[in-house]
């Protein structure tokens, strides 16, 4: 049977020493150190002034384990001596060896050779000392995130010392690809916690050769940063900061980058200001916070040296976001009301913006008027606009203006279900707009009314209940839709939104532009219906209609644009989806957009997508990522401009898994532009793509 001396008993055996040591204790009025302890073992005994055990012995103290197959202690000293199969944890620091010799007073200890695992690596050494309670020192010491032997990579040296279970220095050390050494490296100082290095390199026509680096760590639980220390050789060199961040209610991140430009490009639309500045930089910043079920605010910023330097420096973030946006704001939904607060800036005086400082709504949700059969709801809002052209441009520009500018909508409406299925809404509204300051000079109000009626019902038909490989059953939904609405002529009327001169009212946004109307809006929406995963889902979503013109205004035809939008999802993996408006006058169609995102369980992934806009763009771009989780994987781009019939980009990027890291090398060109490119990343990590500029 294991035999246990329990905490307390040993507790009393180390506090007083022996009998005889406790009576000259007492006889001297002194009292020792207690060392609350816990030891098991198969066999435990007291042999000259030690506690000895052998056979599965577990030692504990705080927040220390100790397993061995011999071990002794003496109470004296509080010197823990181990061998076989040794085993020690303190917090999440695991600690493997043949033999230990720890001071459990002092916690300081000769660990002799071992292995253990910090974080998401594996660290071997042949000696080892604690040197305090915090710090370990290790000798002949090798750490890596591979599993293998010979790792394929990990970085060896005489000597490193480990901070808090978490921390490694190393000086004098030697990155090694299997076994064999590529890089001497004279300081280290690594989180095995989180950190994670990532190199990407090649040779660029605007960059030239070139050589990314990225560092990836955690200096806290909800935070991840990364770090960039970039080299280019016609350019110069950048650094970065960033800092994305996380938790239940609240998400954001932070982006600093900052480069001497040794070659500001000249992209035809900046001045000589911005050419011959070198000094060049991005300030991003994001932050979306719930601050309960009913209430979020949310903020963003974008300050840039010039129009270019994330076209420059950042092309897959340009495509996404070619524009800074600055602002902060607020809302709060309630049952009956939502309440909202923004602030729009113009930060960077090369951006065209509508500055709105502040401007606070409130919207009043439909709600019953008394016992009579009719709903009210309204819009108000009050702010502070500006508009702020682009200065440091080549074309000539307006002036700027501004007004203070208070708007109230107010409705009422009467739902009414006639025949038992149609649904018809007549509405009667009023508008009245104050300004501060119009096209005229002086302020004035604007008064705007509206009369209308929404109409529509729905029909539905079940065209199947088996099930196939779109999903459960299959059932058909049409609801045809007809909205009529009459605005007399206001008393202050728009204009060109570039020439404020020629309305009465500045213009700002859609308020401004309301005018008269006396048109007919009509569609119809179709949807197929079946049942995926016990959900509802739309196979297929498709509304289009178009607006009839009762009284056309001079130079305009009777009937608006066709609209058109559809959704189609056949099956869970696949996604189509186009929209456009065509001119029954001209047989046009503009704008026209098309994209399909297929997917397979492999997760390979091909994108598609087309947009065309007369006299602005006509492009077709494609993006294939083929068996991203196996050994080999692959990734196309491309993007074709019909507009000018050439090819504006193509890229290949080849993929290659080893054991614990990933191997990408690939080419991308542009119509000003190419580059050659490898980089690495580690498995445990996730990969990281290449920051690409082209």
């Amino acid at each position: 049977m294991k035999r246990r001396m329990c905490a307390a008993f040993i507790l009393m055996w180390v506090s007083t020493g022996w009998c005889a040591a406790a009576a000259a204790q007492d006889a001297d009025g002194e009292g020792r150190e207690k060392l609350p302890i816990d030891i098991e073992a198969a066999r435990l005994e007291y042999v000259k002034e030690q506690l000895i055990g052998s056979g599965d012995v577990v030692i504990r103290h705080d927040a220390m384990t100790l397993k061995a197959d011999y071990a002794s202690f003496h109470p004296e000293t509080g010197v823990v001596y181990a061998r076989g199969n040794v085993e020690f944890t303190r917090g999440d620091l695991l600690w493997q060896g043949e033999e230990i010799r720890y001071n459990l007073k002092e916690k300081t200890g000769d660990f002799g050779r071992f292995s253990m695992e910090a974080g998401k690596y594996h660290i071997t050494a042949g000696g080892s000392e604690r040197v305090s309670e915090r710090e370990l020192l290790l000798r002949d010491v090798m750490f890596t995130p591979c599993e293998g032997t010979p790792p394929t990579i990990s970085v060896h040296a005489r000597e490193a010392r480990l901070i808090d279970r978490h921390l490694i220095k190393v000086r004098h050390g030697t990155f090694r690809v299997r076994n064999m050494p590529v890089m001497y490296l004279p300081y280290l100082k690594r989180d095995l916690e989180g950190g994670v290095y990532n190199f990407s390199a090649g040779e660029s026509g605007d960059w030239g050769p070139y050589a990314l680096n990225t560092f990836t760590y955690n200096p806290h639980s909800n935070v991840v940063a990364k770090t960039h220390a970039d080299a280019y050789a016609r350019r110069g060199l950048g650094f970065g900061q960033d800092l994305r961040w996380g938790r239940e209610r609240g998400e954001g991140n932070l982006s600093l980058y900052y480069i001497n430009d040794s070659e500001p490009q000249d992209d035809d639309h900046a001045t000589e200001e911005y050419l011959n500045e070198s000094k060049r930089y991005r300030i991003h910043l994001r932050h979306l916070e719930r601050l309960s079920d009913y209430e979020y605010a949310a903020a963003r910023l974008d300050y840039w040296s010039d129009p270019d330097v994330v076209d420059d420096f950042f092309d897959d973030e340009f495509r996404s976001h070619s524009r800074p946006e600055n602002y902060l704001a607020y809302s709060w939904s309630g049952r009956a009301h939502t309440l909202g607060a923004r602030v729009d800036a113009q930060l960077n005086d090369f951006e065209d913006r509508v500055e709105r400082l502040p401007e606070i709504a409130l919207d009043l949700y439909r709600r019953p008027v008394t016992d009579l059969p009719l709903v009210y709801r309204s819009e108000t809002e009050g702010a502070y606009l500006a508009r702020r052209y682009p200065g440091g441009l080549r074309t000539p520009v307006p002036d700027d203006y501004h007004s203070w500018r208070l708007d109230s909508a107010h409705f009422l409406e009467s739902p009414q279900k006639l025949y038992g299925f149609l649904n018809v809404i007549p509405r009667a509204g009023y508008r009245a707009t104050v300004y501060s300051d119009t096209a005229g000079g002086d302020g004035d109000i604007r008064h705007l009314g509206e009369l209308g009626v929404l109409s529509s019902f729905k029909a539905y038909k079940v065209l199947s209940e088996r099930e196939r490989f779109y999903g459960d059953g299959l059932r058909h939904l049409a609801e045809p839709y007809a909205d009529y609405v009459w605005r007399p002529t206001p008393n202050l009327r728009p204009g060109d939104l570039d020439l404020p001169q020629d309305a009465d009212i500045y213009e700002f946004d859609h308020i401004d532009e309301l005018d008269e109307a006396h048109d007919l809006r009509f569609g119809i929406r179709n949807k197929l219906q079946t049942r995926r995963n016990g959900r509802v889902e739309d196979v297929l979503d498709v509304d289009f209609g178009t607006v009839y013109r009762i009284e056309p205004e001079t130079g305009e035809e009777d009937y608006d644009t066709l609209f058109f939008h559809a959704e189609f999802d056949p099956v869970e993996r696949i996604h189509l989806e186009s929209d456009f408006e065509y001119d029954w006058y001209t047989h046009e169609y503009s704008p026209f957009n098309a994209r399909a995102e297929l997917m397979t369980t492999d997760d390979s992934r091909l994108d598609m997508e087309y947009r065309y806009r007369e006299n602005e763009h006509d492009l077709f771009e494609a993006e294939l990522n083929l068996f991203p989780n196996e050994t080999w994987s692959l990734g196309l781009v491309t993007r074709y401009d019909r507009d000018e019939e050439e090819w504006d980009e193509n890229g290949i990027t080849v993929r290659r898994r080893f054991d614990c890291v990933g191997l990408g090398m690939g080419y991308r060109r542009s119509q000003h532009d190419h580059q050659i490119f490898a980089y690495f990343w580690v498995l445990e990590f996730g990969d990281t793509s290449p920051r690409l500029g082209i």
